[in-house]
């Protein structure tokens, strides 16, 4: 998944006949700005730094996923570094973002992030009516209990 290009094209009748899944967990809306009767927003909801795998089924769903009636979308986070901590800021055309992770412990591990639109500002300084303003918080901590299995916490 690129940066800034977070369409995807899909035939529904209504939004919610989406699915949207990050890591097993249901997402009822993954946009900031949506609007009733809209496909969503112009602005995604989670950061992409944070994503390892993005898969889409359009038919056949899992049987988890009853309630999907035209597609679903399912996101799979990346897992933290466990030798060292290490981020990134990153300036785009709409928001400022910090994303940090690293190691906790020798058994745990984190991964974070937070965003914020500045796009107030700009349409403040050009004198346009809307104040699109948004913050994103997102975090990961992963403990390792043994090599079968471990403890995330969203």
């Amino acid at each position: 998944m690129v940066r800034g290009f977070q369409r995807y094209l899909l035939f529904v009748v209504v939004h919610h006949e989406n699915v949207y899944d990050r890591d097993g967990i249901e997402i009822p809306v993954i946009n900031h700005f949506g609007t009733q009767g809209s496909g969503g927003g112009p602005q995604g909801i989670l950061n992409v730094n944070l994503i390892e795998d993005v898969k889409l089924s359009s038919s056949a769903f899992d049987a988890r996923y009853y309630n999907a009636l035209s597609s679903v979308l399912q996101f799979r986070q990346k897992n933290a570094n466990t030798t060292h901590t290490q981020g990134n800021v990153l300036l785009s055309a709409t928001d400022l973002a910090l994303t940090l992770d690293g190691p906790l412990s020798s058994k745990t591990t984190y991964l974070a992030s937070v965003r914020r639109s500045y796009l107030q500002f700009l349409f403040q300084a050009i004198d346009l009516p809307i104040r699109p303003n948004y913050w994103d918080f997102q975090f990961k901590v992963q403990t390792k209990i043994n090599k079968k299995t471990s403890h995330l916490v969203y």
